[in-house]
């Protein structure tokens, strides 16, 4: 699973990066292996030109707590396909989430000499450049907003979808957008 991202970089420099505005208020310092439930800055297919700070672990507006969302941090791709819910969020609430990293956790091999304990493997973003991983959005209650990675199996491990420079504005469409736009950004790790 994808469990770890990092925005090591200023927000304005990202906002110049992708012509984009921060609709942030307070100021936000560059952050190094965010976990899940914490903040990070997103572009969403409602808002493509502006940088919003959403909770990383999707809450869907069905949800009795939102406490449901430690568990949300990513979403496979097969459930995008199996279950309704989640269709329908993500035919109509899409973001893309900039990182200048991420980390993988590698599946543990039995009968290793690691003790069961899995290999972490990390991503980096070429320098002064960033990956946008594909994401889906929520708002629960009276408005926090949360995102989950959208994940893929490769060889029993889940890694994030990597929007493409050339698909970023298909992704951020304000219209339905179906799932095979998805496999075009797959990337064979």
């Amino acid at each position: 699973m994808c469990f770890a991202i990092s925005f090591a970089t200023p927000l304005l420099q990202y906002a110049t990066f992708a012509a984009a505005t921060p609709a942030i208020l307070t100021p936000w310092q560059p952050v190094s292996n965010v976990i899940s439930g914490a903040a990070m800055p997103v572009l969403t297919n409602e808002f493509a030109t502006t940088i919003q700070l959403y909770q990383w672990g999707l809450v869907p507006s069905w949800a009795k707590l939102p406490t449901m969302g430690k568990n949300m941090y990513n979403t496979k791709y097969e459930n995008l396909v199996e279950k309704p819910a989640l269709q329908a969020i993500y035919k109509y609430r899409r973001c893309l989430v900039p990182v200048t990293s991420f980390s993988v956790k590698m599946p543990v091999v039995k009968g290793s000499s690691k003790n069961n304990i899995p290999e972490i493997k990390e991503y980096y973003a070429n320098q002064h450049q960033y990956l946008h991983l594909c994401g889906i959005w929520e708002t629960w209650g009276e408005g926090l907003q949360t995102f989950s990675i959208i994940t893929y199996n490769v060889a029993d491990a889940y890694y994030p979808y990597i929007c493409t420079a050339d698909a970023k504005k298909e992704w951020l469409c304000s219209g339905v957008v179906g799932l095979n736009v998805l496999q075009k950004m797959r990337k064979m790790w």
